[in-house]
Protein backbone atom coordinates (compact mmCIF):
# COMPACT_ATOMS: atom_id res chain seq x y z
CA UNK A 1 0.00 0.00 0.00
CA UNK A 2 2.84 2.38 0.92
CA UNK A 3 4.56 1.48 -2.35
CA UNK A 4 1.37 2.28 -4.29
CA UNK A 5 1.01 5.70 -2.64
CA UNK A 6 4.71 6.44 -3.14
CA UNK A 7 4.50 5.43 -6.81
CA UNK A 8 1.43 7.59 -7.41
CA UNK A 9 3.10 10.54 -5.70
CA UNK A 10 6.19 10.14 -7.88
CA UNK A 11 4.03 9.88 -10.99
CA UNK A 12 2.17 13.09 -10.08
CA UNK A 13 5.48 14.91 -9.64
CA UNK A 14 6.63 13.73 -13.07
CA UNK A 15 3.37 14.91 -14.68
CA UNK A 16 3.68 18.23 -12.85
CA UNK A 17 7.27 18.77 -13.99
CA UNK A 18 6.50 17.84 -17.61
CA UNK A 19 3.54 20.22 -17.56
CA UNK A 20 5.70 23.06 -16.22
CA UNK A 21 8.37 22.39 -18.83
CA UNK A 22 5.75 22.47 -21.58
CA UNK A 23 4.36 25.75 -20.26
CA UNK A 24 7.85 27.24 -20.17
CA UNK A 25 8.54 26.12 -23.75
CA UNK A 26 5.22 27.58 -24.90
CA UNK A 27 6.00 30.84 -23.08
CA UNK A 28 9.49 30.98 -24.60
CA UNK A 29 8.05 30.43 -28.08
CA UNK A 30 5.59 33.27 -27.54
CA UNK A 31 8.40 35.57 -26.39
CA UNK A 32 10.50 34.61 -29.42
CA UNK A 33 7.55 35.42 -31.72
CA UNK A 34 7.03 38.81 -30.06
CA UNK A 35 10.73 39.66 -30.13
CA UNK A 36 10.89 38.91 -33.87
CA UNK A 37 7.83 40.99 -34.56
CA UNK A 38 9.01 43.85 -32.37
CA UNK A 39 12.13 44.10 -34.48
CA UNK A 40 14.81 43.05 -32.02
CA UNK A 41 14.00 45.23 -29.03
CA UNK A 42 17.27 44.11 -27.44
CA UNK A 43 19.09 46.61 -29.65
CA UNK A 44 16.88 49.40 -28.23
CA UNK A 45 16.31 51.15 -31.52
CA UNK A 46 14.70 54.58 -31.47
CA UNK A 47 13.54 57.24 -33.91
CA UNK A 48 15.93 60.04 -32.91
CA UNK A 49 19.16 60.04 -34.92
CA UNK A 50 20.82 62.42 -32.45
CA UNK A 51 20.87 59.63 -29.85
CA UNK A 52 22.76 57.12 -31.97
CA UNK A 53 19.88 54.63 -32.04
CA UNK A 54 17.82 56.30 -34.77
CA UNK A 55 17.06 55.14 -38.33
CA UNK A 56 20.54 56.05 -39.63
CA UNK A 57 22.01 53.48 -37.24
CA UNK A 58 19.46 50.70 -37.58
CA UNK A 59 20.98 47.28 -38.41
CA UNK A 60 20.21 44.61 -40.97
CA UNK A 61 18.77 45.60 -44.33
CA UNK A 62 17.80 49.03 -42.98
CA UNK A 63 20.97 50.57 -44.47
CA UNK A 64 21.81 48.47 -47.52
CA UNK A 65 18.41 47.23 -48.66
CA UNK A 66 17.22 48.12 -52.17
CA UNK A 67 13.47 47.83 -51.59
CA UNK A 68 12.86 49.57 -48.30
CA UNK A 69 9.71 51.03 -46.77
CA UNK A 70 8.06 53.42 -46.26
CA UNK A 71 8.03 55.30 -49.56
CA UNK A 72 6.25 58.24 -51.16
CA UNK A 73 3.24 56.87 -53.05
CA UNK A 74 1.79 58.56 -56.14
CA UNK A 75 -1.96 59.02 -55.88
CA UNK A 76 -4.37 61.01 -58.01
CA UNK A 77 -7.92 59.73 -57.40
CA UNK A 78 -9.06 60.18 -60.99
CA UNK A 79 -5.97 58.62 -62.56
CA UNK A 80 -5.99 55.83 -60.01
CA UNK A 81 -9.56 54.76 -60.78
CA UNK A 82 -9.00 55.07 -64.51
CA UNK A 83 -5.90 52.88 -64.52
CA UNK A 84 -6.48 50.62 -61.52
CA UNK A 85 -6.50 46.84 -61.64
CA UNK A 86 -9.76 45.50 -60.24
CA UNK A 87 -9.41 43.07 -57.35
CA UNK A 88 -11.25 41.67 -54.37
CA UNK A 89 -10.33 41.23 -50.73
CA UNK A 90 -12.15 38.63 -48.64
CA UNK A 91 -12.27 38.45 -44.85
CA UNK A 92 -12.96 35.41 -42.70
CA UNK A 93 -15.91 35.50 -40.31
CA UNK A 94 -13.65 36.25 -37.34
CA UNK A 95 -12.36 39.33 -39.13
CA UNK A 96 -15.92 40.65 -38.89
CA UNK A 97 -16.55 39.46 -35.35
CA UNK A 98 -15.69 41.35 -32.18
CA UNK A 99 -12.56 39.93 -30.55
CA UNK A 100 -10.81 39.99 -27.21
CA UNK A 101 -7.25 41.27 -27.63
CA UNK A 102 -3.91 41.94 -25.98
CA UNK A 103 -2.47 45.45 -26.01
CA UNK A 104 1.26 45.99 -25.42
CA UNK A 105 3.31 49.15 -25.03
CA UNK A 106 6.72 47.97 -26.25
CA UNK A 107 8.31 51.41 -25.93
CA UNK A 108 8.10 52.04 -29.68
CA UNK A 109 4.35 51.76 -30.32
CA UNK A 110 1.18 50.19 -28.98
CA UNK A 111 0.63 46.76 -30.46
CA UNK A 112 -2.59 44.76 -30.70
CA UNK A 113 -2.56 40.97 -30.93
CA UNK A 114 -5.25 38.34 -30.53
CA UNK A 115 -3.06 35.49 -29.27
CA UNK A 116 0.11 35.46 -27.15
CA UNK A 117 1.93 33.61 -29.96
CA UNK A 118 0.84 36.29 -32.50
CA UNK A 119 -1.35 33.91 -34.48
CA UNK A 120 -5.12 34.11 -34.98
CA UNK A 121 -8.09 32.65 -36.81
CA UNK A 122 -8.63 35.90 -38.73
CA UNK A 123 -7.82 35.48 -42.41
CA UNK A 124 -7.63 37.65 -45.51
CA UNK A 125 -7.46 36.39 -49.08
CA UNK A 126 -8.68 37.25 -52.57
CA UNK A 127 -7.16 38.36 -55.84
CA UNK A 128 -5.62 41.40 -54.09
CA UNK A 129 -3.39 38.90 -52.26
CA UNK A 130 -2.83 36.61 -55.25
CA UNK A 131 -5.62 34.33 -53.95
CA UNK A 132 -3.45 33.21 -51.05
CA UNK A 133 -4.83 33.22 -47.47
CA UNK A 134 -3.01 35.38 -44.93
CA UNK A 135 -3.23 35.10 -41.15
CA UNK A 136 -3.62 38.24 -39.03
CA UNK A 137 -0.68 38.55 -36.63
CA UNK A 138 -0.75 42.02 -35.10
CA UNK A 139 -1.79 45.64 -35.50
CA UNK A 140 0.29 48.64 -34.49
CA UNK A 141 0.38 52.38 -35.06
CA UNK A 142 2.78 55.17 -36.05
CA UNK A 143 1.85 58.75 -35.17
CA UNK A 144 3.26 62.25 -34.92
CA UNK A 145 3.34 65.10 -32.45
CA UNK A 146 1.23 67.26 -34.80
CA UNK A 147 -1.29 66.76 -37.59
CA UNK A 148 1.24 67.34 -40.39
CA UNK A 149 3.38 64.30 -39.54
CA UNK A 150 3.10 60.78 -38.19
CA UNK A 151 2.27 58.46 -41.07
CA UNK A 152 5.15 56.42 -42.43
CA UNK A 153 3.99 56.44 -46.04
CA UNK A 154 3.09 59.70 -47.73
CA UNK A 155 0.96 60.45 -50.79
CA UNK A 156 2.13 62.67 -53.63
CA UNK A 157 -0.21 64.49 -56.00
CA UNK A 158 0.57 67.45 -58.25
CA UNK A 159 4.08 67.81 -56.88
CA UNK A 160 2.98 67.94 -53.25
CA UNK A 161 3.66 65.31 -50.60
CA UNK A 162 0.99 64.69 -48.00
CA UNK A 163 1.59 63.11 -44.60
CA UNK A 164 -1.14 62.10 -42.17
CA UNK A 165 -1.08 62.29 -38.37
CA UNK A 166 -1.28 58.51 -37.96
CA UNK A 167 -0.94 55.25 -39.87
CA UNK A 168 -2.02 51.78 -38.77
CA UNK A 169 -0.30 48.61 -39.96
CA UNK A 170 -2.25 45.35 -39.97
CA UNK A 171 0.46 42.69 -40.23
CA UNK A 172 -0.29 39.27 -41.73
CA UNK A 173 1.72 36.21 -42.72
CA UNK A 174 1.00 33.65 -45.43
CA UNK A 175 -1.01 30.67 -44.18
CA UNK A 176 1.54 28.33 -45.74
CA UNK A 177 3.69 29.08 -42.68
CA UNK A 178 3.02 28.15 -39.06
CA UNK A 179 4.00 31.50 -37.59
CA UNK A 180 5.11 35.03 -38.37
CA UNK A 181 8.71 34.18 -37.48
CA UNK A 182 8.73 31.19 -39.82
CA UNK A 183 7.35 33.35 -42.62
CA UNK A 184 9.86 36.12 -41.93
CA UNK A 185 12.81 33.74 -41.84
CA UNK A 186 11.78 32.16 -45.15
CA UNK A 187 12.92 35.34 -47.00
CA UNK A 188 10.17 34.58 -49.49
CA UNK A 189 8.61 37.51 -51.31
CA UNK A 190 5.02 37.86 -50.17
CA UNK A 191 5.47 35.76 -47.03
CA UNK A 192 4.44 38.87 -45.08
CA UNK A 193 1.59 41.16 -46.16
CA UNK A 194 0.74 44.44 -44.47
CA UNK A 195 -2.35 46.60 -44.88
CA UNK A 196 -1.59 50.25 -44.21
CA UNK A 197 -4.41 52.62 -43.18
CA UNK A 198 -4.05 56.41 -42.91
CA UNK A 199 -5.96 58.47 -40.36
CA UNK A 200 -6.93 62.13 -40.68
CA UNK A 201 -8.50 64.43 -38.07
CA UNK A 202 -12.29 64.54 -37.85
CA UNK A 203 -14.95 65.79 -35.45
CA UNK A 204 -16.31 62.33 -34.68
CA UNK A 205 -14.75 59.36 -32.92
CA UNK A 206 -13.71 56.33 -34.95
CA UNK A 207 -15.39 53.31 -33.33
CA UNK A 208 -12.62 51.00 -34.55
CA UNK A 209 -10.17 52.80 -32.24
CA UNK A 210 -12.40 53.05 -29.17
CA UNK A 211 -11.57 49.65 -27.57
CA UNK A 212 -7.85 50.24 -28.12
CA UNK A 213 -7.89 53.70 -26.57
CA UNK A 214 -9.94 52.38 -23.65
CA UNK A 215 -7.18 49.83 -22.97
CA UNK A 216 -4.29 52.26 -23.49
CA UNK A 217 -4.69 53.77 -20.02
CA UNK A 218 -3.45 50.44 -18.64
CA UNK A 219 -0.22 50.43 -20.69
CA UNK A 220 1.04 53.94 -20.04
CA UNK A 221 4.52 52.69 -19.20
CA UNK A 222 6.73 50.79 -21.67
CA UNK A 223 6.99 47.00 -21.43
CA UNK A 224 3.45 46.73 -20.05
CA UNK A 225 0.56 44.66 -21.33
CA UNK A 226 -3.19 44.54 -20.79
CA UNK A 227 -6.32 43.00 -22.24
CA UNK A 228 -9.29 44.45 -24.07
CA UNK A 229 -12.47 43.44 -25.82
CA UNK A 230 -14.83 44.28 -28.68
CA UNK A 231 -12.10 44.80 -31.29
CA UNK A 232 -13.41 44.58 -34.86
CA UNK A 233 -10.58 44.30 -37.38
CA UNK A 234 -12.90 44.73 -40.34
CA UNK A 235 -13.60 48.32 -39.36
CA UNK A 236 -9.98 49.20 -40.12
CA UNK A 237 -10.20 48.06 -43.74
CA UNK A 238 -13.01 50.22 -45.03
CA UNK A 239 -15.64 52.72 -43.95
CA UNK A 240 -19.28 51.65 -43.86
CA UNK A 241 -20.22 53.83 -46.84
CA UNK A 242 -17.49 52.45 -49.11
CA UNK A 243 -18.10 49.63 -51.58
CA UNK A 244 -14.67 49.72 -53.19
CA UNK A 245 -11.31 50.85 -51.88
CA UNK A 246 -8.39 52.52 -53.66
CA UNK A 247 -5.24 50.59 -52.75
CA UNK A 248 -1.61 51.24 -53.65
CA UNK A 249 0.35 47.99 -53.76
CA UNK A 250 4.09 47.38 -53.90
CA UNK A 251 6.85 45.18 -52.49
CA UNK A 252 8.91 46.74 -49.74
CA UNK A 253 10.15 45.99 -46.24
CA UNK A 254 9.28 46.07 -42.58
CA UNK A 255 9.71 49.62 -41.28
CA UNK A 256 11.56 48.67 -38.08
CA UNK A 257 14.85 46.80 -37.64
CA UNK A 258 15.92 44.59 -39.26
CA UNK A 259 13.84 46.02 -42.13
CA UNK A 260 13.40 42.62 -43.82
CA UNK A 261 12.40 42.93 -47.48
CA UNK A 262 9.84 41.06 -49.57
CA UNK A 263 6.83 42.49 -47.70
CA UNK A 264 3.67 42.88 -49.82
CA UNK A 265 2.33 46.32 -48.96
CA UNK A 266 -1.31 47.29 -49.52
CA UNK A 267 -1.84 50.92 -48.53
CA UNK A 268 -5.42 52.19 -48.45
CA UNK A 269 -5.29 55.58 -50.15
CA UNK A 270 -8.43 57.09 -48.64
CA UNK A 271 -7.82 57.96 -44.96
CA UNK A 272 -10.04 56.84 -42.11
CA UNK A 273 -11.25 59.42 -39.57
CA UNK A 274 -9.81 59.89 -36.10
CA UNK A 275 -11.30 62.48 -33.78
CA UNK A 276 -9.11 65.21 -32.31
CA UNK A 277 -9.79 63.73 -28.87
CA UNK A 278 -8.67 60.27 -29.98
CA UNK A 279 -5.55 61.66 -31.62
CA UNK A 280 -4.71 63.49 -28.40
CA UNK A 281 -5.06 60.20 -26.53
CA UNK A 282 -2.36 58.56 -28.64
CA UNK A 283 -0.06 61.53 -28.08
CA UNK A 284 -0.47 61.75 -24.32
CA UNK A 285 -1.58 58.41 -22.87
CA UNK A 286 1.50 56.25 -23.46
CA UNK A 287 5.19 56.78 -22.71
CA UNK A 288 8.25 55.72 -24.67
CA UNK A 289 11.36 53.93 -23.40
CA UNK A 290 12.67 57.21 -21.95
CA UNK A 291 9.50 58.01 -20.04
CA UNK A 292 8.41 60.74 -22.49
CA UNK A 293 5.17 60.95 -24.44
CA UNK A 294 5.41 58.42 -27.27
CA UNK A 295 5.23 60.48 -30.49
CA UNK A 296 7.00 60.70 -33.87
CA UNK A 297 7.57 56.95 -34.03
CA UNK A 298 7.79 56.84 -37.82
CA UNK A 299 10.66 55.92 -40.14
CA UNK A 300 11.70 58.54 -42.73
CA UNK A 301 10.74 58.07 -46.38
CA UNK A 302 13.07 55.68 -48.23
CA UNK A 303 14.24 55.86 -51.89
CA UNK A 304 11.76 54.39 -54.33
CA UNK A 305 14.46 53.26 -56.81
CA UNK A 306 13.79 53.38 -60.53
CA UNK A 307 12.88 49.71 -60.95
CA UNK A 308 10.36 49.58 -58.09
CA UNK A 309 6.88 48.74 -59.40
CA UNK A 310 3.92 50.43 -57.74
CA UNK A 311 0.43 49.23 -58.64
CA UNK A 312 -2.90 51.04 -58.56
CA UNK A 313 -5.65 48.69 -57.40
CA UNK A 314 -9.38 49.15 -56.92
CA UNK A 315 -10.58 46.44 -54.55
CA UNK A 316 -13.92 45.33 -53.19
CA UNK A 317 -14.00 44.12 -49.59
CA UNK A 318 -16.32 41.27 -48.67
CA UNK A 319 -16.90 38.42 -46.25
CA UNK A 320 -14.89 35.30 -47.01
CA UNK A 321 -16.81 32.12 -47.80
CA UNK A 322 -15.45 29.65 -45.25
Amino acid sequence: MKFFISSCTSLLWVVFLVSCMADEESSEEAVEEEDALNADDSKEFCYDDSKGCGPRNWPGSCQGGQYQSPINLPYDPRDHRRNARLADLSQSNNYFNEQRFNLTNNGHTVQVSLQDDLTSTCLLDGSLLNNQPYVFSQLHFHWGSSDDRGSEHTLTNGGYNYAFPMEAHLVHYSAEFNSFTEALNSNKYGAIAVVGVFFEPADRDNNALTPIINAMRNVRNPKTKTGGSRLNLSWFLFQSDQKDVDIIQYYGSLTTPNCNEGVLWNVVAFPAPISYRQMRSFRTMVLDSEGKNLVNNYRPIQPTNSNRKIYAVRSSVKRRQN
